[in-house]
């Protein structure tokens, strides 16, 4: 996702659970949702010149749900995407297809049971920063790929969610075409255990144009780590009227990774919509206490075609381990869905 359209500050807290709550009484059968992404990535200026490179790519994500009957469904995420980084220019390559969800999910009225591989939930920037560029450091701290056991309740006027859990190590953690390699928790690396000694729990609640979420994890050490780790999280999304939405979010982490280290990430964004345009700005800062502060700004601008095909252009700037860099991208983003 590249921008935050209308209302997607707030609708985007729906990545809760696999299947919403509103879906809970559709019809039974196949669904499927997602979008590709084509991309141009330039670095076009670093102080470290190798950096220097143009990688065109293509991200494909389909989330597809099979319900056989109001309670009982499967569901699966599978995505299509480069697996390695770039070392040179490139054009569509190093592609891998894995599945980043895959389980089985009961539902009962607002509440959900969801067991296999999934995301648990932790903060929201890592995935409603607008832009090509604007997750790029919250993504640290997404949780994504795990085994274990999630239940999504509505709690009052909210939802709370709450997930046990280890880092996928099974044949999943590949990919076909390019493979990317099998985890193992001989790893190591914070949650990387085999064994579900590790929880995530999250409550996310909305009051007239503004949502709130806060969140709580605990990731056992792994094999060779200094440390356990335990993060906190809290963000709030606020539109100000029809075409301004913005997003603010504060997560703090100790034995980050697994490492005696302290770490705090602090994302700002805003994004005003005029009709099919799009303008947005995200800011964030990334402290790290063996490394200090990281920062990245990206700015950018969208244009909504028919069928809600978005093109994009996009800049960022990062000052990461005190080397700057410049970048520019080119988007075309197409969503699907039945």
């Amino acid at each position: 996702m590249t921008t935050m359209t209308k209302g997607a500050l707030l609708a985007g807290l729906s990545f809760l659970a696999p299947i919403s709550f509103a879906q809970a009484q559709e019809a039974t059968g196949f669904s499927i949702e997602g979008e590709l992404e084509f991309a141009i990535d330039s670095v076009v200026d670093a102080d470290d010149s190798g950096a220097e490179l143009t990688d065109t790519n293509m991200t494909a994500e389909a989330a597809l749900t099979y319900r056989f009957s109001d309670t009982v469904s499967v569901f699966s995420t599978l995505v299509f995407e480069t697996v390695e980084d770039p070392t040179g220019d490139r054009f569509f390559e190093d592609m891998g297809l894995y599945a980043e969800e895959l389980g089985i999910a009961l539902t009962f009225g607002e509440h959900e049971v969801a067991f296999g591989k999934l995301n648990p939930a932790f903060g929201v920037a890592w995935d409603l920063a607008p832009g090509y560029y604007g997750a790029d450091f919250a993504e640290d701290y997404e949780l994504a790929e795990q085994i274990g056991v999630r239940g999504t309740f509505a709690v009052g006027a909210g939802t709370l969610s709450a997930a046990v859990f280890y880092a996928d190590d099974t044949k999943l953690s590949e990919s076909l075409g390019i493979n990317r390699g099998r985890n193992s928790s001989s790893d190591g690396g914070a949650g990387n255990t085999g064994e579900l000694d590790n929880f995530a729990i999250d409550y996310a609640i909305e009051s007239g144009n503004s949502a709130f979420n806060i969140g709580a994890r605990y990731l056992s050490k792994g094999e060779g780590d200094a440390e356990d780790e335990t993060g906190f999280v809290a963000g709030v999304t606020h539109a100000l009227n029809d075409n301004l939405e913005l997003l603010g979010e504060v997560a703090y982490f100790d034995g980050f990774g697994g490492a005696d280290e302290e770490a705090t990430y602090v994302t700002l964004a805003a994004t005003y919509t005029a009709g099919n345009i799009g303008y947005y700005g995200s800011y964030t800062a990334r402290d790290l206490q063996s490394a200090g502060t990281d920062d990245l700004l990206t700015v950018g601008v969208t244009y909504a075609l028919a069928n809600d095909v978005e093109l994009g252009a996009h800049y960022a700037f990062k000052d990461e381990d005190d080397s700057e860099s410049h970048s520019l991208a080119a988007t075309v983003v197409i969503p699907f869905g039945f």
